[in-house]
């Protein structure tokens, strides 16, 4: 038995599991070539953006999650805002087809991608949380 890489509502699942998960995207084009993309990603299955975020890490791509409860509007204007190339919006990895936001830009990230983080937005919108000269970095490398 795999030992389990992350617990969803107790749920294990193991690197297997997450391979399943990420089957349906390995021959779609906007997978190809993901290093320097950026995905914005709004799933109501948690164990599927996990299984991706853990996928695309090696590729050099980033992600960017997006709380499940947002509405479709909402989660396009916040992948526009944050550079997202790709959207992907709906219950499992399965059903979705991701969305050009933009065009394919290399954008500069760490080595082997990065998790995407947001302000709290409490005082305005949301901002990207950026790498300040002298301050750790705040986008942090998917490990």
């Amino acid at each position: 038995m795999t030992a389990p890489l992350f617990y969803v509502d107790n749920m294990p699942y193991t690197q297997p599991d997450c391979d399943q998960i990420v089957q349906c995207l390995e021959e779609r084009p906007e997978f190809q070539e993901p290093a320097g993309c950026r995905f914005a990603v709004c799933l109501q299955d948690t164990a599927h953006w996990l299984a991706l975020c853990l996928w695309l890490k090696p590729l050099g791509a980033s992600v960017l999650p997006i709380h499940s409860g947002t509405p479709y509007a909402a989660a396009r204007t916040l992948a526009e805002s944050t550079g997202c190339t790709y959207l992907l919006f709906g219950e499992q990895l399965q059903e979705v087809t991701p969305e050009v936001i933009r065009e394919k830009a290399k954008t500069a990230c760490a080595e082997g991608g990065e998790l995407i983080q947001l302000s709290s937005g409490t005082t305005g919108n949301p901002n990207l949380a950026r790498h300040r000269t002298g301050a750790g970095r705040l986008c942090c490398p998917i490990h």
